[in-house]
């Protein structure tokens, strides 16, 4: 039987979905970066924004190991290396972010599960130390 998710969890998947589209929006950055002859200062002012942006949001909302990573994709663009150099190490930063991201998305909905059948035991314990009425003593 397929688990039906709360509603603190289908919210915590909804900001997860916005947080890989902004992912996703870094990672086009990085890209076109990549292939740039000239002109860096453009994308890496966007990329600055965008970056703070996410770290704000991600631990205004609880999730801090991606907000490491976004704190980790600010420190390489603040380290005083060639550009090449930093853009190899984004493009890793940017992959973990990736992987973060679907580890967090299965801990959630794990976490849901296991609530979901905690609260399924309470209940049937409940059920099962109610005193059916057969069991009460007559009064007379």
């Amino acid at each position: 039987m397929a688990h039906r998710l709360s509603g603190a969890a289908q919210e915590k998947l909804l900001a997860l979905e916005e947080v890989r589209h902004k992912w996703a929006r870094i990672h086009r950055l990085v890209e076109e970066l990549a292939v740039q002859k000239s002109g860096f200062e453009v994308f890496w002012s966007q990329l600055r924004r965008l970056t703070r942006e996410l770290e704000l949001m991600l631990a205004n909302r609880g999730l801090e190991a991606l907000a490491d990573r976004a704190r980790e994709l600010a420190g390489v663009m603040r380290r005083p290396t060639p550009a090449r150099s930093k853009i190899r190490r984004m493009r890793e930063v940017v992959g973990k972010a990736r992987d973060s991201i679907e580890v967090t998305e299965n801990e959630i909905v794990t976490d849901d599960r296991r609530r979901a059948e905690a609260r399924k035991r309470r209940a049937a314990e409940t059920r099962d130390d109610d005193v059916s009425d057969d069991e009460l003593p007559q009064r007379r």
